[in-house]
């Protein structure tokens, strides 16, 4: 999996994600292949459904002992609204898509600013036994991760 180390903590992994799913829409746009459009589009909507799941079943409930709410609900909002955003772009008429990535951009960027200034830095302010559970975090995290991919590829080779 590219970007990702068993040396980061749970923080750094989520960061490494963002910055793939940026990436990918970046790269995304500026083709003009429709047949390679659809096959990136399809790798990022993977992305983000490992994303998803990472912050949904692991980092958040271990937030929640460390923030108040308020702080883990717009970052999950924000990605709700990516993955839907998302979801319709997969099915879009090419003539809406540039409209549509910019859309799914915006929200992207929503989220990272939301997970990252305010949730990430909240965290990374704590004590020290915060940053040990997070190293510790990061190893259900990446087996997680790697348990999905999995899943996907045998998705996709069963298609």
């Amino acid at each position: 999996m590219p970007g990702l180390t068993d040396k980061q903590n749970a923080i750094e992994i989520l960061r490494t994600e963002h910055e793939q799913m940026r990436e990918m829409l970046t790269i995304i746009a500026a083709t003009d292949e429709p047949e390679l459009k659809r096959q990136l589009l399809h790798e990022l909507v993977c992305i983000a459904k490992i994303h998803a799941e990472l912050e949904l079943k692991c980092f958040y409930p271990f937030v929640s002992r460390h923030v108040r709410y308020e702080h883990m609900k717009r970052p999950a909002e924000e990605f709700h609204s990516v993955e839907v955003s998302l979801s319709e772009l997969e099915n879009a008429d090419p003539g809406e898509l540039g409209m549509m990535l910019a859309r799914v951009g915006e929200r992207l960027e929503k989220h990272i600013f939301d997970a990252e200034e305010l949730l990430f830095m909240r965290i990374e302010q704590r004590c020290s036994d915060v940053t040990y559970s997070l190293s510790q975090l990061s190893a259900q995290m990446i087996s997680k991760k790697k348990e999905m991919h999995r899943q996907l590829e045998i998705a996709k080779q069963a298609s």
